[in-house]
Protein backbone atom coordinates (compact mmCIF):
# COMPACT_ATOMS: atom_id res chain seq x y z
CA UNK A 1 0.00 0.00 0.00
CA UNK A 2 1.09 3.63 -0.67
CA UNK A 3 -0.02 6.02 1.58
CA UNK A 4 0.64 10.03 1.00
CA UNK A 5 -0.70 12.28 4.07
CA UNK A 6 -1.28 15.81 3.47
CA UNK A 7 -1.99 18.94 5.26
CA UNK A 8 -0.90 22.67 6.99
CA UNK A 9 2.34 22.51 8.99
CA UNK A 10 1.55 20.92 12.94
CA UNK A 11 -2.02 19.81 11.66
CA UNK A 12 -0.87 16.39 12.41
CA UNK A 13 0.82 14.38 9.90
CA UNK A 14 3.81 12.68 11.44
CA UNK A 15 1.34 11.17 14.15
CA UNK A 16 -1.10 9.98 11.70
CA UNK A 17 1.62 8.48 10.27
CA UNK A 18 3.12 6.87 13.33
CA UNK A 19 -0.54 5.25 13.41
CA UNK A 20 -0.88 3.86 9.90
CA UNK A 21 2.49 2.54 10.26
CA UNK A 22 1.58 0.41 13.31
CA UNK A 23 -1.36 -0.70 11.73
CA UNK A 24 -0.32 -1.69 8.02
CA UNK A 25 3.77 -2.32 9.44
CA UNK A 26 5.40 -0.16 6.07
CA UNK A 27 7.78 2.53 6.18
CA UNK A 28 7.43 5.95 7.28
CA UNK A 29 9.17 8.64 5.03
CA UNK A 30 8.99 11.82 6.65
CA UNK A 31 10.15 14.15 3.73
CA UNK A 32 11.12 16.98 6.11
CA UNK A 33 13.45 15.17 7.70
CA UNK A 34 14.69 13.90 4.53
CA UNK A 35 14.75 17.33 2.24
CA UNK A 36 15.25 19.86 4.77
CA UNK A 37 18.57 20.79 6.33
CA UNK A 38 18.70 21.34 10.32
CA UNK A 39 18.31 25.02 10.08
CA UNK A 40 14.91 24.53 8.13
CA UNK A 41 16.09 25.22 4.90
CA UNK A 42 15.66 22.98 2.18
CA UNK A 43 17.73 20.89 0.61
CA UNK A 44 19.45 21.60 -2.87
CA UNK A 45 19.06 18.77 -5.89
CA UNK A 46 16.72 16.28 -4.47
CA UNK A 47 14.65 15.36 -7.20
CA UNK A 48 16.47 12.16 -7.50
CA UNK A 49 16.09 10.93 -4.21
CA UNK A 50 12.77 11.73 -4.52
CA UNK A 51 11.56 9.74 -7.74
CA UNK A 52 13.80 6.76 -5.66
CA UNK A 53 11.43 7.55 -3.10
CA UNK A 54 8.25 6.81 -4.95
CA UNK A 55 9.74 4.16 -7.03
CA UNK A 56 11.28 1.62 -5.40
CA UNK A 57 9.37 1.65 -1.94
CA UNK A 58 6.33 -0.54 -3.09
CA UNK A 59 4.93 -0.09 0.35
CA UNK A 60 5.12 3.32 1.96
CA UNK A 61 3.92 6.20 4.29
CA UNK A 62 4.52 9.28 3.39
CA UNK A 63 4.50 12.47 5.08
CA UNK A 64 4.71 15.61 3.59
CA UNK A 65 3.77 19.17 2.79
CA UNK A 66 5.12 20.27 -0.57
CA UNK A 67 3.99 20.65 -3.81
CA UNK A 68 7.20 19.50 -5.92
CA UNK A 69 6.13 16.75 -7.71
CA UNK A 70 2.50 17.03 -6.17
CA UNK A 71 0.41 15.26 -8.65
CA UNK A 72 2.92 12.66 -9.65
CA UNK A 73 3.00 11.74 -5.67
CA UNK A 74 -0.53 11.52 -5.43
CA UNK A 75 -0.98 9.40 -8.80
CA UNK A 76 1.34 6.64 -7.11
CA UNK A 77 -0.85 7.12 -4.33
CA UNK A 78 -3.31 4.38 -3.45
CA UNK A 79 -4.69 6.26 -0.04
CA UNK A 80 -4.59 9.96 0.59
CA UNK A 81 -5.36 11.49 3.33
CA UNK A 82 -5.48 15.09 3.99
CA UNK A 83 -5.67 16.80 7.13
CA UNK A 84 -8.18 19.56 7.06
CA UNK A 85 -7.26 21.24 10.30
CA UNK A 86 -7.95 24.97 11.18
CA UNK A 87 -4.54 27.11 10.88
CA UNK A 88 -5.70 28.63 14.76
CA UNK A 89 -5.03 24.86 15.79
CA UNK A 90 -1.98 24.19 13.76
CA UNK A 91 -0.59 27.77 15.25
CA UNK A 92 -0.90 26.83 19.02
CA UNK A 93 0.47 23.29 18.19
CA UNK A 94 3.35 25.35 16.97
CA UNK A 95 3.44 27.82 20.30
CA UNK A 96 2.85 25.09 23.12
CA UNK A 97 5.68 23.05 21.79
CA UNK A 98 7.78 25.61 21.51
CA UNK A 99 7.44 26.79 24.50
CA UNK A 100 7.91 23.41 26.31
CA UNK A 101 10.69 22.89 24.38
CA UNK A 102 12.05 25.68 25.55
CA UNK A 103 10.84 25.11 28.94
CA UNK A 104 12.41 21.99 29.83
CA UNK A 105 13.75 20.65 26.39
CA UNK A 106 12.21 16.95 26.89
CA UNK A 107 9.10 17.32 24.85
CA UNK A 108 9.22 15.26 22.04
CA UNK A 109 8.62 18.27 19.80
CA UNK A 110 10.72 18.54 16.84
CA UNK A 111 10.42 14.85 15.38
CA UNK A 112 13.81 14.97 13.19
CA UNK A 113 16.09 16.52 16.24
CA UNK A 114 16.26 20.01 14.73
CA UNK A 115 16.09 23.01 17.21
CA UNK A 116 12.34 25.49 17.35
CA UNK A 117 12.25 27.42 14.75
CA UNK A 118 9.57 30.29 15.17
CA UNK A 119 9.72 32.49 12.48
CA UNK A 120 7.23 35.49 10.81
CA UNK A 121 7.38 33.61 7.24
CA UNK A 122 7.19 29.88 8.90
CA UNK A 123 3.22 31.83 10.88
CA UNK A 124 3.01 33.42 7.17
CA UNK A 125 2.72 30.10 5.52
CA UNK A 126 0.81 27.79 8.25
CA UNK A 127 -2.04 31.36 7.97
CA UNK A 128 -2.23 31.35 4.31
CA UNK A 129 -1.70 27.10 3.36
CA UNK A 130 -5.09 26.97 2.54
CA UNK A 131 -4.60 30.43 -0.31
CA UNK A 132 -1.74 28.69 -1.67
CA UNK A 133 -1.95 27.62 -5.43
CA UNK A 134 -0.76 24.01 -4.47
CA UNK A 135 -3.98 23.57 -2.01
CA UNK A 136 -6.10 24.40 -4.47
CA UNK A 137 -4.37 21.64 -7.26
CA UNK A 138 -5.07 19.33 -4.46
CA UNK A 139 -8.36 20.12 -4.10
CA UNK A 140 -9.32 19.88 -7.73
CA UNK A 141 -7.26 16.52 -7.45
CA UNK A 142 -8.89 14.99 -4.90
CA UNK A 143 -12.49 15.87 -6.06
CA UNK A 144 -11.86 14.12 -9.30
CA UNK A 145 -9.99 11.02 -7.63
CA UNK A 146 -12.42 10.91 -4.59
CA UNK A 147 -12.50 7.20 -4.02
CA UNK A 148 -8.30 7.24 -3.01
CA UNK A 149 -9.01 10.23 -1.03
CA UNK A 150 -10.14 10.67 3.07
CA UNK A 151 -10.25 13.76 4.37
CA UNK A 152 -10.23 13.87 8.57
CA UNK A 153 -11.01 17.20 10.02
CA UNK A 154 -10.29 18.70 13.59
CA UNK A 155 -13.69 17.18 14.89
CA UNK A 156 -12.84 13.91 13.16
CA UNK A 157 -9.29 13.65 14.38
CA UNK A 158 -9.40 12.07 17.25
CA UNK A 159 -12.10 9.53 16.42
CA UNK A 160 -9.93 8.96 12.97
CA UNK A 161 -7.08 7.87 15.40
CA UNK A 162 -9.33 5.55 17.94
CA UNK A 163 -10.43 3.60 14.89
CA UNK A 164 -6.94 3.14 13.47
CA UNK A 165 -6.08 1.72 16.42
CA UNK A 166 -8.78 -0.78 16.73
CA UNK A 167 -7.72 -2.18 13.13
Amino acid sequence: MKICICGSPWSGKSHLAWKLENVYNIPIFHLDEIFINDDWTKKENTEKLQEEIFDTNKQRIIDWNYWDNMISRLERSDKIYILNIPRIICVYRIIKRYILELWDGSHRIWVWNKRPVISRSFLKLVRNYKKTTWYSILQSYTKAHRSKVIEISRKEQVSWYKKIELI
